[in-house]
């Protein structure tokens, strides 16, 4: 006897598990009148560098803005802006990096102004976990907030986007 339809699609993997936290992230992102573009961009747990440079079709920069040490933490603002247009800029990033709770290679990287903290990471080899923590969406920008952990690192970052130049996008 044949299986039915029903029956081949259960076939294979058993039974669905959900994953928490893109389960907790759907739910950031229902009640929101979002792009699928800004979903993506909200959503996505890679590096925001790398996930630009595919949206926009070139290499993204990062231009440290500013960054500051204090007692406990080091804070850093930095703007992402096209390689190939370095006035436009596609995003602002506010990263706070506890001193703590990070490796000290990991904190001499940051002295380099012109790498992003997910390509520091990269470089250095560690494995870590981002957990999207909330979002923020108005008329004008859309925003994120992400912790990214792992072994000796421990990130907390702020990211937010210009409505406008997202909707343009095909």
């Amino acid at each position: 006897m044949k299986p039915s339809r029903k029956d081949r699609r259960r076939s294979g993997s058993g039974d669905h598990v959900e994953d928490p936290n893109i389960t907790k992230t759907l739910e950031m992102l229902k009640d929101n009148d979002l792009s699928t573009i800004e979903r993506i961009i909200l959503g996505s747990t890679d590096t925001v560098q790398s996930l630009l440079s595919v949206i926009f079709g070139t290499q993204i920069d990062v231009e440290v803005i500013s960054q500051l040490e204090y007692d406990a933490a080091l804070v850093r603002w930095a703007n992402l802006r096209l390689c190939d247009e370095p006035d436009v800029n596609v995003a602002l990033a506010e990263s706070i990096i506890p001193y703590g709770n990070n490796i000290p290679e990991f904190i001499g990287a940051m002295g380099d102004r012109d790498i992003g903290i997910g390509q520091a990471i990269n470089k250095l080899g560690f494995a870590t976990r981002r957990d999207i923590l909330g979002i923020h969406v108005d008329d004008i920008t859309f925003a994120r907030t992400y912790r990214i952990t792992g072994d000796k690192i421990d990130v907390l970052i702020t990211e937010s986007f210009n409505r406008a130049l997202y909707r343009g996008l095909k």
